[in-house]
């Protein structure tokens, strides 16, 4: 575990903007943690989410009828790769898993980089030092009896008053009492 904070995950895709010379870099997804066990498992369940969506499996998928996909000939897979078998392999293999858990364990970040025909996809997972907001502020102890209404200015013309008249009174003559 990280003692300074926690861990960040994060899933890139870049790939070229149709009819123009340009390229294009999209967060796919954001995760944060303090367990490393948590992102890691994060991470490689977005890994398959992806490749069921890049290449989804006829019959299979929830999202896309089996009567809309075409099989793809090797030769293009072999020359352009293989995103979706890469990101599937990685997600479903635990020796790669344990690695990526043994790299983050020693301070370093990791990121798997992936790239075929429709770009170029990054997940990466690496410790953060420090929290992203600051913790809330500590609730105040409530009190055990109901607060007294602070006297208003009217108040405290009409109690000086009452107290000023009080001293006069035991200030007459005859009187022994003095008030202060």
């Amino acid at each position: 575990m990280n003692p300074s904070g926690g861990y960040w995950a994060e899933i890139t895709a870049e790939g070229h903007v149709y009819g123009r010379n340009e390229t294009a870099r999209v967060v796919l997804a954001e995760f944060e943690s303090p367990l490393l066990h948590t992102c890691a498992h994060w991470l490689a369940a977005q890994a398959l989410r992806i490749a069921d969506r890049l290449d989804p499996h006829p019959g299979q998928s929830s999202w896309c009828p089996a009567e809309a996909l075409r099989p793809v000939t090797e030769t293009i897979t072999e020359a352009e790769g293989d995103v979706p078998t890469l990101l599937r392999h990685w997600a479903n293999s635990p020796d790669e898993q344990h690695a990526v858990i043994a790299q983050l364990e020693s301070g370093d970040p990791f990121a798997c980089i992936a790239s075929d025909h429709s770009g170029l996809y990054v997940l990466a997972l690496w410790p953060v030092s420090a929290p992203r907001t600051p913790p809330p502020p500590r609730p105040r102890r409530a009190r055990h009896r109901k607060p007294r209404p602070r006297p208003t200015p009217r108040n405290w013309r009409t109690r000086t008053l009452a107290l000023i008249r009080d001293f006069r009174e035991s200030l007459r003559p005859g009187s022994t009492e003095t008030t202060c």
